[in-house]
């Protein structure tokens, strides 16, 4: 369970992002933009992801700063 209103707004962000995704990978076809925003819907994940692993290793060793 997310412990501020930060972590849950990116975990709100996260939730469209996939919800954007998976949207896109149920077309039969993807036009430029699409697979253009596909790759940057990739990115976007792999970043909001790896800040929420960055600020749960910081917290586990002491280092979180609220």
């Amino acid at each position: 369970m997310p412990e501020s209103t930060s972590e849950q707004s990116i975990f709100t962000k996260i939730q469209g992002l996939v919800h954007e995704e998976r949207h896109l990978y149920g077309k039969d076809e993807l036009a430029d933009y699409e697979r253009a925003r596909l790759a940057g819907i990739k990115i976007e994940l792999y970043q909001r992801w790896d800040l929420l692993r960055q600020r749960d290793a910081r917290q586990e060793y002491g280092a979180w700063r609220c």
